[in-house]
């Protein structure tokens, strides 16, 4: 008789859910002498390409800013080209003065750390340049990268090219890098010391294996210019668009005393002065 009867299931797959965080620290009342290093990239951010070989020495540099104020105490690059070679690490303002130069030899591959010879005070908010002299030319890029976006991991800042020229900078040849090419990122990092400690932060997601997480910073100065609150807040989002943001508030004081040493005590005979030379120093 070929009697049938259909019935139809639609199912749809919805994802409301936002991502989780971990990893995001306790708020913090910090001292201002209270000292950890971070950087920029830290060791989560790679170059999406191969390495260039230019064979001409050529300095590869980065503009940023810090939030607060530290020392400058090393230049990282990341190299994932073949073989040893000893590259030089430099400090500039944005108009060009050397502030401070280390030199290593480096072989390996990923990030590579190229000490300063002595740690360099910035100022929170100014613009410095990161560089590297790479003797045989060998550098990674990654093009286009500051054209629409800078990099944020407060402390410091990587500046999106426009906000103080552009961004992703060398010299062939070597000395302070003004040329560009398209916003490239060469991969160089700086390194702070600051109250501010490095984290990692991990977003998971169930639908979205592949979560983008973005950080920011803002800080409120305190009532001396050690003494600052910096917030760091991070957003994880997924495909959907479902988003979560968690923040840390870290709180900067200055009481510590300073430190004296005061001369001992002195026996002075009748008429003779009282000069520095004659009663000592502090």
């Amino acid at each position: 008789c070929n009697n049938t009867a259909t019935c139809v299931q639609n199912i749809t797959f919805i994802d409301n859910t936002a991502p989780t965080l971990s990893g995001v620290p306790n708020n913090a009342l910090l001292e201002c002498d209270e000292v950890y290093e971070s950087s920029i990239w830290n060791n989560t951010g790679t170059p999406f390409g191969n390495a260039q070989d230019d064979t001409n020495p050529i300095e590869l540099g980065v503009k940023f800013i810090s939030l607060v104020p530290g020392k400058i105490t090393a230049i990282r690059v990341y190299k994932n080209w073949a073989g040893t070679e000893v590259i030089t690490a430099n400090l500039y303002t944005s108009g060009g003065t050397l502030l401070g130069s280390g030199n290593a030899s480096i072989s390996g591959t990923g990030w590579q750390q190229v000490n300063l010879v002595t740690p360099i005070p910035i100022t929170a908010g100014t613009t410095y340049i990161g560089s590297v002299l790479t003797p045989n030319g060998n550098y990674a890029y990654t093009i286009g990268y500051f054209l629409s976006s800078g990099y944020n991991n407060p402390p410091l800042r990587a500046l999106q090219s426009g906000e103080d020229g552009p961004n992703g900078v060398y010299q062939y040849g070597g000395g302070f890098p003004t040329n560009t090419y398209n916003g490239a990122n060469y991969w160089v990092d700086p390194v702070i010391q600051s109250p501010i400690a490095a984290v990692t932060v991990i977003a998971a997601d169930a639908c979205d294996a592949d979560v983008a997480i973005s950080v920011s910073g803002s800080v409120v100065s305190g009532d001396c210019p050690n003494a600052y609150t910096l917030t760091r807040t991070w957003t994880a989002t997924d495909d959907c668009n479902n988003s979560l943001t968690s923040s840390q508030t870290i709180i900067v004081e200055d009481k510590t005393t300073p430190l004296i040493t005061c001369p001992t005590d002195k026996q002075l005979a009748c008429g003779q002065l009282t000069a520095p030379a004659n009663t000592g120093t502090a």
